[in-house]
């Protein structure tokens, strides 16, 4: 139906070094770091999405070169598209994902 989707795919990487034993001291290290994994994937996405929304969508800006990609990689499509981009983009579909890598999840010993 010529309507762009998007798939907004990102890796991060942290490195723990120490955590507040006191604060999380119910949870297993496994547990712990699977909180970890899954609060900062959604605030990524979230990161994503509102920036995303503010310049593409609302902006109108392609910022991000989405319809570079879409060029690349569906160039009849993008042909079809390329001379009312500016009204197209904004029905444009956005699929997030965040997959997250904890390199290293350590433990501080409570000073109390």
């Amino acid at each position: 139906e010529n309507i762009p989707h998007f798939s907004v795919q990102m890796k991060v990487q942290l490195n723990l070094e120490s955590i507040d034993q006191n604060r999380y001291a119910t949870l297993s290290l496994e547990e712990l770091e699977a909180l970890l994994k899954e609060q900062l994937s959604k605030q990524m996405c979230n990161m994503a999405k509102s920036a995303v929304d503010k310049a593409f969508f609302e902006g109108e800006s392609d910022i991000f070169l989405f319809g570079l990609q879409l060029k690349k990689q569906c160039n009849d499509d993008w042909k079809n598209l390329q001379k009312d981009w500016r009204s197209v983009m904004k029905k444009s579909v956005m699929d997030y994902s965040c997959e997250v890598h904890i390199n290293r999840l350590g433990q501080e010993a409570n000073p109390n």
